[in-house]
């Protein structure tokens, strides 16, 4: 008569089972990670070209950042400030922004959309952009205080004004209903409890102005200083030599 397995013998094979599992599911799970941050820097990348586009079609001057006088709400469904909330305050509204304005040049929303971004905010996922835009370089009516009024607003950066293309922060993951305009302070205070601005294994794609795509841990110098403002802190400031 063929011996069966003893209970001790299963629960020890059960036992080798659990600790395997628990050895290789953070392998599988950060290897996941890993193909989409890559996804993620394709998107990343596929941004800044198109940023690059617009300014070589509009006098070599980068798209606002936001526009947010009240006729100028996005009503067209088929464009990205429909699709996805961009507000200033604490409403989310569909604002035109940054991305309506190089949508001809993306053709996608997809392109939007980061496959690893979780919102720390009320509002879904769905309706929440995942990048942001370096907003001394878009301009908006938060504190840059560089540029000259036009219209009632600051006017953005042109490609020769900014000392340093490869240098500076253009576009980076940023999930936020505040997308349309990412700063230094958001990034230095969000990025260390939540991952609105570092979803990849504790890190967020960047874009700079030159085109280039680089991924960088969230405590890495270039995005949290030397500074913590525009003023000091040259990975955020275009007009610092």
């Amino acid at each position: 008569m063929k011996k069966g397995f003893t209970l001790i013998e299963l629960l020890v094979v059960i036992a080798i089972i659990a600790v395997l599992a628990a050895i290789l599911f953070p392998v599988f799970a950060k290897a996941r990670e890993k193909a989409r941050q890559t996804t993620c820097m394709n998107n990343v990348k596929q941004i800044g070209s198109a940023m690059v586009q617009y300014a070589a079609d509009y006098d070599d001057t980068f798209p606002y950042s936001i526009l947010m006088n009240s006729n100028e709400k996005q009503t067209d469904s088929s464009m990205p400030g429909y699709r996805y909330y961009t507000c200033w305050g604490n409403d989310p509204a569909h604002f035109i922004s940054w991305m309506d304005l190089i949508y001809p040049y993306l053709k996608s929303l997809k392109v939007l959309q980061c496959p690893s971004a979780k919102p720390n905010t009320a509002v879904s996922r769905e309706r929440t952009p995942s990048y942001g835009y370096n907003g001394a370089i878009g301009s908006n009516v938060i504190g840059n205080s560089y540029r000259g009024s036009v219209d009632g607003w600051r006017r953005p950066c042109t490609m020769s004004e900014i000392k340093r293309p490869a240098d500076t922060v253009m576009i980076m993951d940023y999930a936020s209903i505040y997308s349309a305009f990412a700063n230094d302070q958001n990034f230095a205070s969000w990025n260390k409890s939540n991952n609105i601005c570092s979803p990849h294994n504790e890190g967020s794609n960047i874009c700079f102005v030159d085109g280039h795509a680089k991924w960088f841990m969230r405590s890495d110098s270039i995005v949290n200083g030397p500074g913590t403002g525009y003023n000091t802190c040259k990975a955020w400031n275009p007009f610092l030599d």
